[in-house]
């Protein structure tokens, strides 16, 4: 141990004694021990500094559960461990350990508190916790594709990256959305066990129980739900399992609070089990008379049903599962930060190259193609091993379509199936009437500046004019700027970037390099190859993002700035975001 640890360790020794804490002698390591007492409570706390740096965070343990408090805890683990802080929600200080202390102890008291607080406020902690105490019945993971409150399940088994074959269940609308699912998942295509789901939403104020919970039985989990804010999913519940039972089918029940989902998976094996099964639907079969009984009888006789068939199951009815939600809408609105993501939306992206690759993924990742809405993509170029080095497609495509390619590697990319659909060709200007009839939303990234521009002359001068969102690379690489182009918005036009003298030579409207500015050189090649221009691929990386964020803001109702810049390189001029106005004689948007 090194002299700096040593007294780093003093240090938190110091900070913990003056706290009340007192090392344990007994044990070996870093072990500290105190009673803490809250509202007439004691609690036993042990803390173990594995680390001084507090790179690895303290564990703290409740060495003995105070009595009067309800068996059922949140944010203790396997009885002892205390979730006392969110490892990413604070920074610890290596230089500070006594800070550090200060910031661990502080988090404690706060929790030590919560744990005596009211009814009310532990019931509502735990229900946002719900999840970390819905413990695994089995460590198969599970996935939430479907979007609809009825779906399939599939437990098939699946290779991972090390070669291992791994079980997994895919809950799908239907079985060709599962094969889907199986197939991006490199699925050996072996189902093991298939049947019907159901999702089922909980009052937002449901109480958890402190004993005997989470359940482990299907009468177990009626048993929690037979609560009067629960009524309608209990009993909803109750006719969907005995529905499944006269079907001899097993399903997965899948249960929705506060957006977190959990569930598991019901199924009764065994002979005498299956045999009670049988014998307990015989009456709902037409007598000889053409009568019959019910079919869906009263929610107590259900609950009795299952009661018996659970004591018949010599293993456990009800197999709990942790559930991963990978629905595209939740996927897509995880991590924005607007009311609207890009779903149901339809819009074009034009130019499927470096920056038209990066573009489309980020906005099928924002929800484009689907909720009913769907993205398509244009370009006749083939993806070269010369693109590799930037393009957002590897090696498997060289030789494609970049356009197909995209198309095909987005639709394996995402979670679920999303409406994309790719063209071998070029936009052109005579489809321009037709593509603005039929899209919200346009996004050139060819870069290209003679397209774009008479793309923009063509589109100010057709009946239904689409909003247009150009994006590209600048400053030979070191610059990405956007422009959102809004026919007869008294917003300037891709035209307008450029100014024209009276002897018709064009300028920058906005000047790219400073004074003096060494400017990138373009690198010639054989005719008919094309030079290109170097640049890393933080330029369209940058661009992109760019994009994305002008379409977030214009499908959120805040399209402003219209005009955005971003500099790479200290060469380049620091051009403000803005709303420009039209030039007046910009040949454009400007008709006569």
């Amino acid at each position: 141990m090194s002299g700096s640890e040593n007294q780093t360790l003093e240090i938190i020794h110091y900070a913990l004694a003056e706290a009340g804490f007192k090392r344990c002698a007994s044990t070996k390591g870093n072990i500290y021990e105190n009673t803490i007492t809250k509202s007439n409570i004691d609690f036993a706390i042990r803390v173990h500094i594995e680390d001084p740096y507090f790179v690895k965070k303290p564990l703290i343990l409740l060495v003995d559960r105070p009595d009067g408090l309800p068996t059922l805890l949140p944010h203790i683990f396997f009885e002892k461990a205390l979730c006392y802080l969110d490892d990413r929600g604070v920074e610890f200080d290596r230089y500070n350990p006594r800070y550090n202390v200060l910031v661990m102890l502080t988090a404690l008291d706060a929790l030590l508190e919560q744990l005596v607080s009211d009814e009310e406020s532990l019931q509502a902690e735990l229900r946002r916790e719900l999840p970390a105490y819905w413990q695994r019945g089995c460590s198969d993971p599970v996935f939430m594709a479907a979007n609809g409150d009825c779906f399939i399940y599939e437990l098939f088994r699946r290779s991972n990256l090390d070669g291992e074959l791994v079980d997994e269940i895919v809950l799908a609308d239907s079985t060709v959305a599962a094969k889907s699912w199986r197939k991006k998942r490199m699925s050996t295509d072996t189902t093991i066990l298939t049947g019907p789901g159901f999702i089922f939403d909980l009052p937002h104020d449901i109480s958890i129980p402190s004993k005997e919970w989470p359940p482990d039985s299907i009468s177990k989990l009626d048993q929690w739900l037979d609560q009067d804010n629960a009524a309608s999913a209990r009993h909803r519940l109750l006719n969907t399992l005995y529905m499944c039972l006269a079907k001899n089918e097993s399903c997965f029940i899948l249960f929705q609070l506060h957006k977190m989902l959990f569930g598991g998976l019901v199924s009764y094996s065994t002979p005498a089990t299956k045999l009670a099964i049988r014998r307990s639907f015989k009456a709902t079969q037409p007598g000889k008379r053409g009568k019959s009984k019910p079919l869906l009888p009263g929610a107590k006789r259900i609950s009795s049903l299952i009661s018996r068939l659970d004591k018949l199951e010599k293993g456990s009815s009800f197999l709990r599962f942790s559930v991963n939600d990978a629905r595209v809408s939740t996927i897509s609105n995880r991590n924005s930060t607007t009311e609207k993501s890009l779903s149901s939306l339809r819009i074009v992206v034009v130019g499927c190259g470096t920056l038209g690759g990066y573009t489309a993924s980020l906005l099928c990742q924002s929800g484009a193609g689907s909720n009913g809405g769907r993205i398509e993509l244009y370009d006749s170029d083939q993806l070269t091993t010369e693109n590799l080095s930037r393009h957002i497609l590897g090696i498997s495509y060289v030789g494609e379509n970049k356009a197909r390619a995209l198309e095909h590697y987005i639709s394996h990319q995402s979670a679920g199936d999303i409406s994309i659909q790719s063209h071998k060709c070029n936009l052109s200007a005579d489809q321009i009437d037709s593509i603005s009839q039929n899209f919200d939303l346009i996004v050139d990234t060819t870069g290209d500046i003679s397209f774009s521009t008479s793309f923009c002359h063509q589109m100010h001068r057709c009946d239904y004019p689409t909003p247009v969102v150009y994006g590209w690379i600048d400053a030979g690489g070191l610059a990405a700027r956007t422009l959102l182009d809004v026919c007869n918005s008294n917003r300037a036009c891709y035209g307008c970037l450029k100014t024209r003298s009276t002897e018709g030579i064009t300028s920058e409207r906005f000047k790219l390099f400073k004074a003096g500015a060494t400017l990138p050189e373009w690198r010639p090649r054989p005719c008919g190859l094309g030079g290109y221009m170097p640049f890393s691929s933080q330029a369209p990386a940058t661009a992109a993002g760019l994009i994305l964020n002008q379409c977030l803001d214009w499908v959120n109702g805040s399209p402003s700035p219209h005009f955005r810049h971003i500099s790479l390189d200290a060469r380049v001029c620091e051009t403000k975001d803005a709303d420009i106005r039209p030039l007046l004689d910009c040949p454009c948007c400007r008709i006569e």
